[in-house]
């Protein structure tokens, strides 16, 4: 480590989080103050501070139910290059009540990660824009409706998601697939950055997700919306016929054992800081 005695590491606390959202900004990421309030609401973190107690570094991390998620992994640009984000990251695994962990890494933040022993799983694309008011009417599949507050408790018991059951308690709109008494798929709305995110997408197959996903931009037209879509290149047109426009995909990376197999895939991320 080459950074002074002075910085100190601390638990993130809401005190902290104005100057977190400076330097995300700072790093051209949308999260506003509000969405900073969000997370920490869902996780724990870790703050770097000088010695002037400013903050120059952050990390968050996220229990799922088999596997910890790693985000906003932030260093100040004056102070990068000196073993702080590797400090930060070394205390979030430390701290995790999981042995397993999965990110979404920045350009500049894969390097460490590799380093430290996390491997490729996947990709992840960003979609966004602003939903097109003339954009086809949505897909219609069975037992798909919009999700009711008597719902969230059943999604963390039939999927296995109580922190998606967390994450309902903060959209704005929420779908899920009912059949038979049997939840096959949820997918949320939120306020986020620019506009709105839609995420997690969660569903046993690509067809159920797709028709959630269809049925939140239909509710949404006219806003601007964000996706951040996991491993699923072939939406890449239908979405563009919803007015998304799409980035370079970002490389999904993993530590850790391998968490034990589902029946639903999350299919869109919470948000790439959220997984």
């Amino acid at each position: 480590m080459t950074y002074t005695s002075a910085i100190q590491f601390t638990a993130m606390t809401p005190s902290h989080l104005q100057q977190a959202q400076r330097l995300s900004a700072l790093a051209q990421w949308e999260h506003r103050l509000e969405d900073w309030e969000a997370m920490l609401g869902l996780a724990q973190g870790i703050t770097a501070l000088d010695d002037r107690s400013n903050v120059i570094g952050t990390a968050l991390w996220f229990e799922h139910d088999h596997v910890t998620s790693i985000g906003a992994v932030l260093v100040d640009q004056c102070w990068q290059r000196q073993g702080i984000g590797q400090t930060l990251m070394s205390r979030v695994m430390a701290a995790s009540s999981h042995s397993t962990f999965s990110l979404v890494a920045t350009r500049q933040g894969e390097p460490l990660y590799r380093q430290m022993g996390f491997k490729q799983t996947g990709a992840v694309r960003k979609y966004q824009g602003r939903v097109n008011e003339r954009s086809p009417s949505p897909s219609v599949v069975s037992g798909l409706r919009r999700l009711q507050e008597r719902d969230i408790h059943v999604l963390s018991t039939q999927c296995s998601a109580a922190f998606l059951s967390a994450l309902a308690r903060q959209a704005t709109d929420a779908v899920l697939i009912e059949r038979q008494g049997n939840i096959h798929g949820a997918a949320l709305c939120r306020p986020f950055g620019r506009g709105l995110q839609i995420g997690p997408v969660i569903a046993q197959d690509a067809i159920d997700a797709w028709a959630m996903i269809e049925a939140l931009l239909d509710n949404a037209r006219g806003q601007i919306v964000r996706l951040d879509i996991a491993d699923q290149p072939d939406w890449e047109i239908p979405l563009t016929h919803w007015g998304m426009n799409a980035t370079p995909p970002s490389q999904r990376l993993s530590f850790g054992p391998t968490p034990p197999s589902s029946s639903y895939v999350r299919f869109g991320l919470a948000s790439q800081a959220i997984g």
